[in-house]
């Protein structure tokens, strides 16, 4: 009895471990940046169909892109193809599918009148105001790829007489080529919070201030400048 019994005894005591990806996210405030007046909508839950509009850019392994835009399907849902991928969102999670090896992934929302909500703190002053406690992106569901994915978050949101804070971005940049493969070739959910604004079309470029604009054209003339020289020697 002991022996035939002994096996599966062994075998159950074995623990299962999982290999998980690494996530790196960038949040960067720097460069242009999108004004609203009106701000967040109070119903903060953003479903698929609020998204239409938004412009979604896919890279693929084979050097191929699509660019593709987001638009309301059915009930709550929302959704977007391309020649290699598809990317659908009720509210809790974007479901992406693929038959093409993706390299990247971008999500821009200014059309769709949307910000990302990047930020876990609660203290006063770290989010945008009218935004609720949200979260960065996220591996959601049983699948979670091998391998590294770096997330960037830019193209920052701020609300017309408030200081930017640092937790809003109108657009959502996925780098899947740190993983096994250099690229996404299994279908994804994967999270990132996001928030409506309280008045479609919303959203106003803000231009860099003068100084920096004189830095970086200053800074144009001088690179030019070294050029020059080389090209003389």
């Amino acid at each position: 009895m002991f022996r035939k019994f002994l096996l599966p005894l062994i075998f159950l005591a074995v623990p299962c471990t999982a290999i998980a990806s690494t996530v790196n996210i960038n949040l960067n405030s720097g460069g242009e940046y999108y004004q609203s007046l009106y701000g967040i909508r109070d119903d903060t839950v953003t479903r698929g169909g609020d998204l239409a509009g938004m412009i979604v850019t896919a890279s693929y392994v084979d050097g191929t892109t699509d660019t593709v835009t987001f638009g309301a399907t059915w009930g709550a849902w929302g959704q977007a193809n391309g020649s290699g991928f598809e990317i659908s969102l009720e509210w809790k999670a974007f479901e992406l599918s693929v038959t093409k090896s993706l390299k990247s992934l971008s999500l821009d929302t200014r059309a769709a009148s949307a910000v990302f909500d990047a930020s876990t703190s609660t203290r006063l002053g770290d989010d945008t105001y009218g935004t609720k406690v949200g979260y960065a992106f996220s591996v959601f569901g049983d699948y979670d790829p091998e391998g590294v994915i770096d997330v960037n978050y830019s193209q920052a949101f701020v609300l017309a007489g408030h200081e930017r804070a640092p937790d809003t971005y109108t657009r959502l940049s996925i780098d899947f080529s740190g993983l096994e493969g250099g690229g996404l070739s299994r279908n994804l959910q994967f999270r990132s919070d996001l928030d409506s604004l309280a008045v479609s079309g919303d959203l106003s470029s803000v231009p860099l201030p003068a100084s920096l604009l004189l830095f970086a054209s200053a800074f144009g003339i001088m690179r030019a400048s070294v050029a020059r020289k080389r090209t003389a020697r």
